[in-house]
């Protein structure tokens, strides 16, 4: 054995330099080490994302000739006076006591030169903050510092303090140099004596208590002003719903970056989560509750620049918070004071013991002589500058992503560095399309295998089955489908397509729980997305209406019959009711399979609200809530494979044929259509209008009478959709589907009805309509009325059932499925809309069909022309 003494130095992760002197510091004092400045350690951060600039695929604005937005509401939901802000960038709560007074001011000032809100932090409100901020937010604390109810009326909102990012689960300190008599006066405090902060609140327990505290906080101020709820990143999911629940307007979640207050260094760097890791489930948590834009969420912890601003936009949030960048442009930590930064041990940029009140600046202290040093008028010309050009910075993002407004961006518009990034986020890693979710979500839910689903031209739907230990890969690299085999307009001759898994869309099955369903987007094999694939043509125009500050909403009423196995007959032979819609019996002796579908849908979150018998023999519908369209498109994909498989497990054949019996309704498909804008306003409702429809209802519902001949091919895809919208009269009496293009109020007889207020039902679609193209043409269509501000035409109020033949300048409906391709085929502005590729591979597909659909001898022409 080698005895010479290792000299050679070897460091230690473990035991650090840093580490050592940290053991060293508290063996010497005794006690733990207090400070500000948020978590220094490095944790995934915006740093770690990237955004996808337009390219082809997207266009951008020109330069500084295109407006983009950069505007933001903050309490809608409640509150009778919401504030407007200019910016989407807020300055977050820092107390006076740990500011001094001219800094307060300079914050106020400077926010109010940029068109946003301050807040006052722990301790009160200060005249010389009141004075001087436009829009001022009053923090309530657990410590009840300086709590005036007076104030409570004189501020433009209120944000209850549950948490903060550098402590979530402790409170602050404030330490006795600081606590002078006006300090002590507002706080009521001893003066010269440390305090420390409460950490929970004394007029509540938990979220129950919390509604009734804001209740009695809206009657104070007369249900006025926004009530925030400001919490720390630890469990980001459930305690935005559970403050969405107890009734916020506003949500303000602080990432454990955040932090200027003093508490203990453990603490800062061991408790919450990084900013990144908190916006997603929050998000996640507002979109499943229906609140998401509707009560609005605010970010705070590190953001830094317009670049961060603008990836937290893109991630959902509405607005940020900022702190210590706030304190840094008024001039804190400014190497202009290095000596005496020097002499206090340290330097300008390390500089983090804000609390000792030594601060060379004299912004965060309360010593006369320091104080004088900062002139508020010229810090708030700097915060002034810096917040102008964090707005720009984001705006200069936001229109190289082709976005009219800031609230635009999108996670589409994200990449990630880091896999950890990628996961936070919810966006790919860059260059591949791979998000770690799935690999999370087979290990969180037990799933053993993946059927990664595309929907082909024709509407049906065709998977890969790939174990969940293959599940990275495919998303990194796709599931491999030779091209001619797909029914995407391939040859054999073209490489394979790939599915590649979106996350967003992953379903378990309820009825085989170690199986997930999960949507794909086509690509070619070293060529980029495929054009004709549905869900990409849908993918686009969702990104044409995001780009114009819109969010196309829609629900869908699919009708299905339930028959026999051979799918002769009616499975119910007892089902014969010569009118039967809502035949109580007859939806009772399916209930097997009505409740057990229903039940599905509750389990996964669709909230449906009702079933019913329909109006032909053993035929259903089937209602669950609205969704933004490409969400709706992937439920109603799967509805379709969920009903077939619930079906045939009960011995039965489910089937969505326009018209499967001759003589009976056919299968529709409803859509009912609503845009709502960014801030969560429903676009089509406006009671001072007709019909509570707004212009840009009626805009929209123009392009879809403009375009409604184009509109059947996609509508009503097959050679037996024309026997369902051209029938004669049912067994029940009516067809329940239109064959002119007309438009009325709350009358089923025509193409589009308007129910009521904020929405309209287009009734041409039947039940082989593709889920994807349904969205996608509902949207082209409906954009191509906004931009040109198309006129619906005339209203019509008759029955036309009984008097449709009295309308004479109304469009005819095609008559059969050529009349359907030439009408698509010469609108070329739709074509255009949904892209030429796809028109052309559409078009082609369906004339195949059409052509061999006319070259099958029927029974019919054989018993009439036989013996001719």
């Amino acid at each position: 054995m080698d005895k010479t003494p290792q000299t050679k130095p070897r460091d230690s992760w473990t035991f650090s330099p840093s580490v050592n002197a940290e053991i060293r510091r508290a063996a010497e004092t005794g006690i733990y080490d207090i400070r500000g400045g948020g978590a220094k350690r490095r944790v995934p951060h915006f740093d770690d994302l990237l955004f996808l600039g337009a390219s082809i695929s997207r266009y951008p604005l020109e330069g500084y000739r295109e407006k983009c937005d950069t505007s933001v509401v903050l309490g809608t939901r409640f509150a009778k006076k919401p504030i407007e802000l200019k910016i989407p960038i807020t300055i977050a709560g820092m107390s006076f006591g740990a500011l001094s007074g001219p800094a307060k001011e300079a914050l106020g000032r400077g926010a109010t030169l940029a068109g946003t809100s301050t807040t006052t932090g722990d301790g009160g409100m200060t005249n010389e903050e009141r004075g001087h901020s436009e829009k001022l937010v009053y923090q309530y604390l657990p410590s009840r510092y300086g709590m005036n109810p007076d104030d409570l009326r004189r501020a433009d909102a209120i944000e209850i303090v549950v948490g903060q990012g550098a402590k979530p689960g402790g409170g602050g300190m404030l330490l006795g140099q600081k606590i002078t008599q006006r300090v002590a006066n507002m706080r009521n405090l001893p003066v010269g004596i440390d305090q420390r902060s409460a950490c929970r609140h004394p007029d509540w327990t938990g979220p129950d208590d919390l509604e009734i505290k804001i209740l009695e906080l809206r009657e104070i101020t007369n249900w006025e002003k926004p009530i925030y709820i400001k919490v720390g990143g630890a469990r980001p999911y459930y305690d935005t719903a559970l403050a969405v629940k107890a009734g916020a307007d506003v949500v303000v979640l602080d990432g454990m970056q955040g932090g200027t207050a003093a508490t203990q260094d453990v603490f800062i760097e061991n408790v919450g989560q990084p900013t990144l890791a908190c916006i997603r489930p929050a998000v996640k948590a507002l979109q499943d509750l229906g609140m998401h834009r509707k009560v609005q969420l605010v970010v705070s912890g590190g953001i830094r620049s317009g670049a961060d601003v603008a990836k937290a936009l893109a991630l959902g949030a509405d607005a940020v918070a900022i702190g210590t960048a706030a304190l840094i442009a008024l001039g804190e930590n400014d190497p202009k004071w290095g000596d005496e930064y020097a002499a206090l041990g340290t330097t300008a940029d390390a500089y983090d013991d804000w609390h000792e009140g030594r601060d060379p600046a004299g912004i965060t202290t309360q010593d006369p002589e320091l104080m004088a040093r900062f002139d508020p008028v010229e810090g708030a010309r700097r915060l002034r500058n810096y917040l102008a050009v964090m707005t720009l910075e984001c705006q200069t993002i936001a229109r190289a992503c082709g976005k009219s407004h800031v609230h635009n961006l999108e996670p589409e518009d994200l990449c990630a560095l880091t896999i950890e990034a990628a996961a936070m986020a919810g966006v790919p890693l860059a260059g591949t399309s791979w998000i770690p979710d799935l690999v999370e979500f087979a290990r969180e839910k037990g799933v053993k295998y993946f059927m990664i689903s595309y929907t082909d031209l024709f509407g049906a739907q065709r998977a890969k089955l790939a174990p969940a230990q293959a599940i990275a890969d495919m998303q990194e690299n796709g599931a491999g489908f030779a091209g001619f085999a797909t029914w995407l307009d391939l040859t054999p001759a073209h490489p394979d397509m790939l599915g590649m898994p979106d996350a967003a869309s992953v379903i378990q099955l309820p009825w085989k729980k170690e199986v997930a369903w999960v949507a794909s987007n086509c690509v070619m094999s070293g060529n980029g997305p495929l054009d004709q694939a549905p869900r990409n043509v849908l993918g686009k125009l969702v990104a044409e209406a995001a780009g114009m500050g819109l969010e196309v909403k829609t629900g869908v009423e699919p009708e299905f019959f339930l028959l026999t196995p051979d799918g002769k007959a009616i499975s119910d032979s007892a089902d014969t009711a010569v009118k039967p819609c809502y035949d109580q019996q007859a939806i009772l002796r399916r209930y097997d399979v009505i409740a057990e579908i229903s039940d599905y849908m509750l389990e996964l979150g669709w909230e449906p609200y009702q079933s019913d018998h329909e109006d032909a023999n053993g035929q259903f519908e089937m209602n669950w809530k609205y969704d933004n369209a490409m969400a709706t498109a992937d439920k109603h994909s799967f509805f379709k494979f969920m009903t077939r498989a619930v079906a045939e497990k009960h011995g039965l054949r489910a089937t969505f044929m326009p018209k499967p019996i001759m003589g009976m309704t056919g299968n529709g498909c409803h859509a009912h259509i609503s845009v709502w804008t960014r801030d969560g306003r429903n676009a089509f409702s406006d009671d001072s209008k007709d019909l509570s429809l707004s212009d840009e209802g009626r805009h929209f519902l123009g392009g879809i009478m403009k375009h409604a001949s184009a509109l059947a091919l996609p509508c009503c895809p097959t050679v037996n959709s024309y026997k369902r919208i051209n029938a004669p009269r049912t067994s029940s009496g009516a067809t329940w589907a239109p064959n002119s293009v007309t438009w009325t109020g709350n009358n089923r007889t025509h193409m589009v009805r308007v129910p009521g207020p904020g929405r309209f039902e287009l009734r041409l679609p039947d039940g082989a309509v593709n889920p994807y193209l349904l969205q996608a043409v509902i949207i082209a269509a409906g954009l191509s009325g906004l931009k040109s501000k198309a006129d619906p035409g005339r209203r019509w109020d008759i029955d036309m059932y009984a008097e449709g033949h009295t309308v004479t300048d109304a469009p005819k409906l095609p008559l059969n499925l050529l009349d359907a391709i030439r009408a698509f085929d010469e609108d070329t502005e739709l074509k255009g809309a949904l892209g030429d590729a796809f028109s052309a591979a559409f078009i082609k597909m369906k004339t195949q069909e059409w052509n061999a659909y006319t070259a099958h001898l029927t029974q019919w022409e054989r018993e009439t022309t036989l013996d001719i």
